[in-house]
């Protein structure tokens, strides 16, 4: 599935080979281009990916799911139009969600999470 985004041009890494820093997927539909999952070490990095991600859709909607605690994420996707449908409220089992979640800017469906 990476590979075949990748290669149509929906996939967008920051970061060098021995130091993948984010990335961001896309895929394009009917509907419009759906975006994540998106993740990224720093707030600007993740922004800038966003940027890039949007110059491909050329006019057409685009869909975000956003973990509702990221607030960085938030913002970038505001300064970028984007408008709030409904929050992605994450389930974890346990007292903490796996990994560290502020790095996570969007997540690729609500039925992955």
């Amino acid at each position: 599935i990476i590979r075949s985004l990748a290669l149509s041009g929906a996939a967008w890494v920051s970061g060098s080979p021995d130091d993948i820093q984010g990335y961001l997927l896309m895929k394009h539909s009917r509907h419009g281009a759906s975006i994540g999952p998106w993740y990224h070490n720093t707030s600007g990095g993740a922004e800038a990916l966003l940027r890039r991600a949007l110059r491909g859709i050329n006019g057409q909607g685009a869909r975000l799911y956003i973990p509702e605690m990221n607030a960085d994420a938030k913002a970038i996707a505001t300064r970028y139009g984007m408008v709030y449908d409904r929050y992605c409220t994450r389930m974890v089992l346990g007292d903490e969600p796996p990994g560290d979640m502020t790095h996570q800017y969007g997540i690729a469906s609500l039925a992955t999470g």
